[in-house]
């Protein structure tokens, strides 16, 4: 069963660089997306779980509203040790 996890922009503005590509294991509290705010300040999105990068929604150029998903991350796999 995957269980799906998203990743939500916490600020608005445009997305400079997106840090990882889909289908890559990526760490809880891993930078996933920067985004430059209206005031000029470049925010990192984190996500807040680990898992496998299922999806990406933006691109750089990309403007965003804070609560925008930019991410959907498959955690069923973390936890589960092999034997």
């Amino acid at each position: 069963m995957n269980v799906s996890e998203n990743i939500r922009s916490a600020v608005s503005g445009k997305v400079v660089s997106v840090l990882c590509k889909e289908r890559t294991y990526v760490y809880e509290w891993e930078p996933l997306i920067e985004i430059v705010t209206s005031d000029g300040l470049v925010e990192k999105i984190a996500s807040e779980v680990g898992g496998t990068v299922t999806t990406l929604f933006v691109l750089p150029g990309t403007i965003v509203k804070n609560g925008t998903n930019v991410a959907c991350i498959d955690v069923s796999l973390v936890g589960i040790a092999a034997d």
